[in-house]
């Protein structure tokens, strides 16, 4: 790396922010910039008492040698520019050589690290008594850098009481800006410890793609479906996925020449205007990863760089929008269900109808559930869901429910009774359905599927679909049960059944909504007649208390 050096009083002027640091996550924020300044390629970072009493960030970069270490915690110290003019091919995320300065100054400061080119390693921390007095003494260290921020604000004099009050915000906030963070780092492992504990490990793919994907559901939840888009411009490139989660919910990302930008940024607008004027969706997210020449963009309007202004708005967003179309229209991506059907309007209308939840949210099973099962703790191997009420812990057999619910249905003519969703599915098949005659299709029905063979045009349409198997797919589950009714013994309705809960329970996630919806729609049932099986086992906290 460069030495560190003072900046000239006259560039300090140009460019001093005044900024300060007040809340934790600009803490985390500036330190971890400061390992990506470094070139490291793994991550750890530790907290204590969400973030108050301890940050520490450890990486594999190439480290600070003693002198630098002595120099780096001087205020307007850096090794990024010396004259104004270096801003202009600036590709760094720091500059300023403000911020370990000022961290250094309001909490418990220590970094230590060592380069490739010393024998031993330095530590450098400040008096706990007089917090801009300084100590430094040799250590044994490995390539890279360890900063540790302790105590923060405990120099400060105010109500600290106060501060606490508002301590999940202040964990809510440092969460958000990590997940962000860890999206935009694709690239870069890295280790999350709360408490002593490994709160969450991030593990880099060389598969790009495969990489962000798996990122987007460890934080956000399993998808539905994603459509990897790539598009170009003149001065740019941007590449990401249009997503439909599973849970419905709406996540909007930007990140320019890695950086997590605002949602007030015009590019926003750009993705906005296209998925409502042209996919015609409002509930779609986006996550896009957008790289431009410097010289078209400012990013110093505002110290923490959220905020990026553009040469010219207009250009860059026809550019932007005339790439989108033209990527749409070339792959056909609105073919959701690989149909060989060409009616794209028939199609996008699919699309709106089937990810529509109007009618779901009128059900009460939700209220339902809490009143009688208490509240979620978690899913198990994709079979037990465990909520707790009244000092019990009540695990709950999702394969039994759900074998034990369709028997009923048949046994009892329930069918009306099962909650189910009116959907406009189409897809095409490889194959006739030999073994699908109107005998199973009747018995489907009864399940809740409702569906219509078209042997002329080859296609399947589904019109109703129980409502806890919204992401099933059909498509797999019709040509495996039409395998599977290859042996006329398996034609027993007990034994259709069976199969049906092993395919539900070996190639579908059952995720917490649909679970709740099965539970209580099994209890409405349940309620009619007299059921003795036991389905869920309750558990005594107590009898776990000493």
């Amino acid at each position: 790396m460069n030495n560190i050096k003072i900046l000239p009083y006259s560039t300090i002027n140009k460019i001093s922010s005044g900024e300060i640091i007040y809340k934790p996550f600009l803490i985390l924020k500036e330190l971890l910039e400061n390992s990506l300044d470094a070139k490291s390629s793994f991550l750890k970072i530790y907290f204590k008492n969400k973030g108050m009493k301890l940050i520490k960030v450890v990486d594999n970069g190439f480290g600070i040698n003693k002198k630098n270490l002595l120099m780096c915690i001087k205020n307007n110290s850096t090794s990024k520019i010396f004259f104004f003019e270096d801003l202009y091919k600036l590709n760094s995320f720091g500059f300023r050589g403000q911020a370990l300065s000022l961290i250094s100054s309001i909490c418990r400061f220590c970094i230590s690290s060592n380069c490739i080119n010393q024998n031993i390693g330095w530590s450098l921390f400040n008096d706990l008594n007089n917090f801009s007095k300084f100590y430094i003494k040799p250590i044994s260290h490995n390539i890279g850098t360890i900063v540790s921020v302790k105590d923060i604000y405990i120099n400060i004099p105010f109500n600290r009481n106060k501060l606490f009050l508002y301590l999940n915000y202040e964990w809510f906030l440092i969460k958000k800006f990590i997940n962000n963070f860890i999206l935009c780092n694709y690239n870069i492992k890295f280790n999350i410890f709360n408490n002593n504990k490994l709160f969450n490990s991030y593990f880099y793919n060389k598969n790009k793609k495969e990489s962000i994907i798996n990122r987007i559901i460890n934080i956000y939840g399993n998808i539905n479906k994603k459509y990897y888009i790539d598009i170009f411009g003149d001065y740019w490139f941007c590449y990401g996925f249009f997503l439909l989660f599973n849970k419905f919910k709406i996540v909007k990302l930007i990140f320019i020449n890695n950086r997590i930008i605002s949602k007030d940024n015009f590019l926003f607008k750009v993705f906005n205007d296209f998925i409502i004027n042209f996919l015609n969706f409002k509930k779609l997210s986006y996550i896009f990863y957008f790289f431009i020449d410097y010289k078209y963009i400012n990013i110093n309007i505002c110290p923490n760089k959220s905020k990026i202004l553009f040469l010219n708005n207009i250009d860059l967003y026809n550019s932007i929008y005339k790439n989108l179309l033209f990527f749409f229209k070339k792959k056909k991506i609105f073919n959701l269900y690989n149909s060989n059907i060409n009616n794209l309007n028939l199609v996008k209308d699919v699309y709106k109808e089937y990810y529509s939840l109007e009618k779901i949210n009128n059900k009460n099973y939700l209220q339902f559930f809490i009143i009688n099962f208490g509240k979620i703790i978690s899913i198990i191997n994709n079979k037990y869901l465990f909520s707790i009420k009244d000092n019990f812990i009540i695990i709950s057999n999702l394969c039994s429910i759900f074998y034990y619910f369709n028997f009923l249905v048949i046994k009892y003519n329930f069918y009306n009774l099962i909650w189910t969703k009116k959907v406009l599915i189409i897809f095409s098949i490889d194959k006739l359905f030999i073994n699908i005659n109107e005998y199973i299709i009747n018995l489907l029905n009864k399940l809740g599927f409702y569906f219509i063979i078209d042997i002329n045009q080859l296609i399947v349409k589904f019109f109703k679909i129980p409502l806890f198997l919204n992401n099933i797919n059909f498509k797999k589950f019709l040509l495996d049960l039409d395998i599977f009714l290859f042996n006329k013994d398996n034609f027993k309705i007990i034994n259709i059944i069976y199969w049906i809960k092993n395919f539900i329970f070996l190639y579908k996630n059952i995720n917490i909504n649909e679970s709740i919806i099965l539970i209580s729609n099994f209890c409405n049932i349940v309620n009619n007649i007299d059921f003795k099986i036991k389905i869920f086992k309750f558990l005594d906290l107590n009898d776990f208390l000493w």
